[in-house]
């Protein structure tokens, strides 16, 4: 029965990610939503508003970095980094690990933010329109209303741009990884420097 054991341990594999992804989504709600609600009580209005917007945003480029990664030809991307195009050589390791990637994509971020955004506008409505009235909860409809409708608007069009330029779409992402990798070789090396030079 050798083949029954590599079945099982990919099984047993598979389980441990779902697991450790429900704990990681866990997680990064209740931060996001404590920092969220501390952020709320000290801001005025129109931030308010922008941080709603920005987590609309930030659930809209999940979804468009997670459906671009698995549609993504690795070749393409491959070819595009012997042609030296920014971002093409971290791409290629996005897409090797496109599962990955898109879980953590779509499924952490992505599902995760769009929930908040959701518990977010119901602060707001109750920050700016006194609690129980009728004025409350009619600014809670629509917003509400207004945050699904640019969710599922900006979701549909950022899943078309993925299928449509896959390997643009995750260059991008791959240059904004290859300058943050830049950032943090600058920052390891300049440390040391900086100690050598108080002796």
């Amino acid at each position: 029965m050798p083949l029954s054991v590599p079945a099982t341990r990919a099984g047993e594999s598979d389980v441990m990610r779902v697991v450790v992804m429900g704990l990681w989504a866990a997680a990064l709600s209740v931060l996001l939503d404590l920092s969220s609600r501390g952020m709320l009580t000290v801001l005025t209005p129109l931030p308010s508003v922008l941080l709603l917007l920005a987590l609309v945003a930030a659930g809209v480029l999940a979804d468009l970095v997670g459906v671009a990664t698995t549609a993504a030809r690795e070749s393409a991307l491959h070819a595009m980094a012997a042609d030296r195009v920014p971002g093409a050589r971290q791409g290629v390791g996005l897409v090797r690990h496109a599962d990955r990637v898109a879980s953590i994509a779509n499924d952490l971020i992505g599902d995760v933010v769009g929930t908040l955004s959701g518990a977010v506008a119901a602060q707001l409505a109750v920050r700016l329109w006194t609690p129980g009235t009728k004025a409350q909860s009619l600014a809670t409809t629509l917003l509400l209303a207004l945050v699904a409708g640019l969710t599922v608007g900006g979701k549909a069009y950022a899943k078309r741009l993925a299928l449509r330029e896959p390997e643009l779409v995750i260059a991008a992402v791959g240059r904004a990884l290859g300058l943050f990798e830049r950032l943090r070789f600058s920052r390891r090396h300049r440390r040391p420097r900086a100690a050598h030079g108080r002796k």
